[in-house]
């Protein structure tokens, strides 16, 4: 019976080592990709105008509805053939792209600020 016990104790003895090996592992792994992370979060904070420009953009250009009121009726023929910007967009869409076009151009003009110049060639 002694020996039944220490052989349990033994067993309970690797199963503790093996997960408290586990354990460090997947701590080791959760800080690596929560030390990633605080990475992109950064990168994102410092480059919020593209991040939001882009976004609004994107949202803005996927409101686009092709032949929206082209249903065949003979009298809208020219209205469909030839359609303006405002045919194919909602309100909400175009002020969209053009937040987003202004905040990438925020973006373009302090990314250009902040990198030097190089200075031009003299012949």
């Amino acid at each position: 019976m002694e020996e039944t016990q220490t052989d349990r104790k033994g067993l309970l003895a690797k199963i503790a080592h093996v997960g408290k090996t586990m354990w460090l592992i997947m701590q080791y792994f959760f800080d690596r990709a929560m030390d990633a992370l605080a990475r992109d979060v950064f990168i994102v904070q410092r480059e919020a105008d593209i991040f939001l420009g882009s976004a609004l953009l994107t949202i803005g250009l996927l409101g686009f509805e092709s032949g929206r009121y082209c249903d065949g009726n003979v009298n809208d023929h020219i209205s469909c053939t030839r359609p303006a910007t405002f045919y194919y967009f909602d309100t909400l869409d175009i002020v969209f792209i053009v937040l987003g076009l202004f905040f990438i151009f925020v973006w373009y003009f302090k990314h250009t600020e902040r990198t030097p110049r190089s200075p031009a060639k003299k012949n």
